[in-house]
């Protein structure tokens, strides 16, 4: 396990979430302060009870450097799923499921990373936040 979170750089860089406010702030966090801002109200601002801590944040290449398979991609990062699906090399690595949370993403976006997973072969469904994509690996592995 690593303490980390990934990104496009091998980086430290400010992470913000929310301190008191109203009830569930507290659950908000993102690397866009603007994304958590979306979510206030008048009589509840948020702005006043930002802060932010520094993240160490690392590529899936820096990640992964060691590890010889995935399995799993699981992403809910509350508007950058997207990009990670993007970033992600799908080449190298053919994970058996993939999920995300599409809820904090634009259409275009969302339609984005569900036409590069089915360019992999991925099937897809979606259900009301998340988007689930799988593939059965035994197809993608040589025979010994």
């Amino acid at each position: 396990l690593r303490n980390v979170a990934v990104g496009e750089h091998d980086e430290v860089r400010p992470f913000f979430s929310v301190l008191g406010g109203p009830p569930g702030a507290d659950q908000l966090a993102s690397f866009d302060p603007a994304s958590i801002l979306r979510y206030d109200k008048p009589g509840a601002p948020l702005r006043d009870k930002l802060i932010s801590t520094d993240v160490e944040c690392v590529t899936f290449e820096s990640l992964l450097a060691d590890v010889d398979r995935v399995d799993l991609l699981q992403i809910d990062v509350e508007g950058f799923d997207a990009t990670l699906i993007h970033l992600f090399d799908f080449d190298r690595w053919r994970p058996s499921i993939v999920q995300f949370e599409h809820r904090h993403l634009s259409l275009k976006d969302h339609d984005a990373a569900v036409k590069r997973l089915l360019g992999f072969g991925y099937r897809v469904g979606v259900s009301l936040f998340d988007t689930l994509a799988y593939t059965d690996r035994r197809k993608d592995e040589v025979a010994p």
